[in-house]
């Protein structure tokens, strides 16, 4: 049995809790023992525990689930627990926002004018508005409308189901949508909006980094100044901050856009020593090829790459599953090549159905250099043969030359044989005529 005393200090106690009025002066209520068997227990006439303090400072609060009034409505400061519905207030409240009608069950609400409103809602800092269902507003004049809506920060709103806002003046208004950062919004379904300001407008889009809008379903927009037009489904547009007065846009569907005026890098091993690379302003890639970096070198056979490019099919095709007459292509065919140049002495290049550029282009290099070496002798040949034919021009002249000597002396030979014939044919006259006039003389002497 408690004393007398102690029983009428419980009473009073009790008056002065359950009326709210307070004396001038302090009442103190001293537990029997100062060791944890010796709690303060408030009941009602069920013998229902409505209050438990323990004597280490620990308490609890109970109520009836199934009835019951809210204790305490309009504005004010006070700790609030509403039993009937499970909800718990404390902190700064002006109009009605914890009256029973803007208290949802098993809710919590602490710091200034917040509201939770929603069942399993929470809504801490000030001026904060839980109205969905197992919904969450913390910070500054957030809004959580949906239902599993999380808004975290500062202005902001998270309207859509199971949507998240956090930041400052994020938006997250489509199902299951998140928005994060500053002026950031996330309207399409299931979108991802992350940075300041973006907007992720279509559904299952994502928006990350400055300035952007991926306005088309299952779009991506990553970066700085991009713009992605709501009928370009599927595209992806990367840019960098090189300029803010350019945007970076998509130009059509299913495409990928970047803009990096720095250049472009891709590497493909662990060491980051083997790739290609884009410099900036440029419109090719460069492939790694330094000679110090390469080994078992072979000299190529020209001549052998010359005579099996000539057995190569080439000409034009097109994919099977492509429209030829959108789609045609020059080229040969990875299985010749990978035939004729797939191997050295040292392993395989390559393989038959893929072609490598780089590959390709040592293949051209090693005929362009078989053909150089070709038009060298056969250069080399047309200067002898040059020479060749300077000397016979020269031997003709030579042989005109005496041709025309040749000429002249046969025709001073003719002449001097016709002299000859005439002088012949003068001295025959003469002789026939001394003979004649010798035949007289003989006559006449007789």
């Amino acid at each position: 049995m408690r004393s007398a005393p102690y029983c009428i200090n419980v009473l009073l106690a009790l008056i002065m809790l359950l009326t709210g009025e307070m004396l001038a002066q302090s009442t103190i209520i001293k537990l029997p023992k100062t060791d944890t068997t010796s709690n303060f227990i408030i009941m009602n006439n069920n013998n229902e525990t409505l209050m438990k303090l323990n004597s280490d400072g620990g308490f609890c609060l109970f109520g009836n689930v199934i009835s019951g009034n809210i204790p305490a409505t309009g504005s004010g400061r006070r700790l609030l627990w509403y039993p009937k519905k499970g909800a718990f207030r404390a902190g700064t409240v002006s109009g009605s926002h914890w009256d029973d009608d803007s208290i949802g069950y098993n809710s919590v609400a602490l710091g200034g004018s917040n509201i939770a409103r929603g069942d399993y809602s929470v809504a801490m800092g000030y001026n904060n508005s839980a109205w969905g269902n197992q919904s969450v507003a913390i910070g500054e004049e957030n809004l959580a409308s949906g239902n599993w809506a999380i808004a975290i920060g500062k202005f902001s709103v998270a309207s859509g189901v199971s949507s998240v806002a956090i930041g400052e003046k994020s938006v997250a208004s489509g199902p299951w949508s998140v928005a994060v950062g500053y002026q950031t919004t996330a309207s399409g379904f299931a979108s991802v909006a992350l940075g300041d300001p973006v907007e992720a407008a279509g559904d299952n889009a994502v928006a990350i980094g400055h300035e952007l809008y991926a306005g088309a379903k299952n779009s991506v927009a990553l970066g700085n100044y991009v713009d992605i037009n709501p009928e370009h489904e599927g595209a992806m547009v990367i840019s960098d901050a090189s300029n803010s007065k350019s945007r970076t846009a998509s130009s059509g569907p299913q495409e990928m856009t970047m803009r990096f005026a720095g250049g472009y890098r891709l590497f493909s091993n662990d060491e980051c020593s083997r790739g290609v690379k884009l410099v900036p302003g440029g419109n090719s890639w460069e492939g790694t090829s330094d000679s110090t970096k390469k080994t078992n070198f072979l000299e190529a056979n020209g001549e052998y790459f010359l005579e099996s490019l000539s057995k190569l099919r080439l000409g034009s095709w097109n994919f099977k599953d492509q429209d030829p007459k959108q789609f045609r292509h020059y080229g040969p065919m990875a299985q010749e090549i990978f035939h004729y140049f797939g191997k050295d002495a040292y392993g395989t290049i390559g393989n038959d159905t893929t072609l490598a550029t780089a590959d390709m282009d040592g293949i051209m290099m090693i005929c362009l250099q078989a053909l150089e070496k070709r038009t060298s002798e056969l250069r080399m040949a047309q200067k002898a043969l040059e020479v060749t034919i300077g000397e016979l021009q020269k031997a003709n002249e030579k042989i005109a030359e005496l041709e025309n000597l040749v000429q002249l002396q046969q025709t001073g030979y003719n002449e001097l044989k016709g002299e000859i014939s005439k002088m012949k044919n003068e001295l025959k006259s003469m002789t026939e005529s001394v003979n004649e006039k010798l035949q007289e003389n003989v006559a006449q002497n007789r």
